[in-house]
């Protein structure tokens, strides 16, 4: 029997197509504000034939959080040490300036799953602690055997790295000409580290 044909045929180009639409779809108006016909609509499909790919918007949306963090996985394996992790930050920010939907996606989830029975408010709180866990262990590398008691743990510093890219990225959505992503985080970073390990930020 041949395999199924038309807009119904798992296609990973017709999964893609309809991965990105919800993308744009869910950071245009969050997860609750999306139907599942809004996104066949943006994709040009039939809601039908979307749920034949994607059971249910909650599976849809994991799909497409994970799709990214698949990529951003990728790319960080590349990094042979602390400093190349830190330069790879560096530029997935500098690129953020051409994808202002995906920032954009994860400001708006990422609010919006502070609810507890948001189907995306387990995957935010895990990937807060993975991210905190991955600064903390990258800046540890860095500044172990500084001393002195006053001196801030690679934890917290971990915590203030996060809040300050998810605060400039808010920013930046507001106001892209105002805001140097790459730029501002190279510098806040060089600052904490106080260390020559790390590139300085461009002139």
């Amino acid at each position: 029997m041949a395999g199924q044909r038309g807009p119904y045929s798992k296609t990973p180009e017709v999964r893609a197509r309809i991965i990105d639409a919800a993308s744009e779809m869910f950071a245009a108006s969050g997860y609750r504000g999306t139907t599942m016909k809004d996104i066949a609509g943006m994709c040009g499909l039939t809601a039908k034939g979307v749920s034949h790919h994607f059971a249910s918007k909650d599976e849809l949306l994991m799909e497409v959080l994970a799709a990214r963090d698949l990529e951003g996985r990728k790319v960080a394996d590349e990094a042979s040490d602390a400093s190349a992790s830190f330069e790879i930050l560096f530029e997935s920010l500098a690129a953020t300036r051409h994808e202002p939907r995906l920032v954009e996606l994860y400001a708006v989830l990422s609010a919006e799953a502070i609810s507890p029975d948001h189907p995306a408010h387990e995957y935010h709180q895990q990937r807060y602690g993975q991210v905190r866990d991955e600064f903390e262990y990258l800046i540890e590398k860095v500044v172990r055997g500084r001393e002195g008691d006053t001196a801030p743990s690679a934890r917290d510093l971990a915590s203030l790295l996060i809040a300050v890219i998810d605060g400039l990225q808010l920013q930046w959505l507001y106001d892209a000409d105002a805001i140097d992503l790459e730029r501002l985080v190279r510098t806040f970073v060089a600052r904490i580290l106080s260390s020559d390990q790390l590139p300085t930020a461009a002139g």
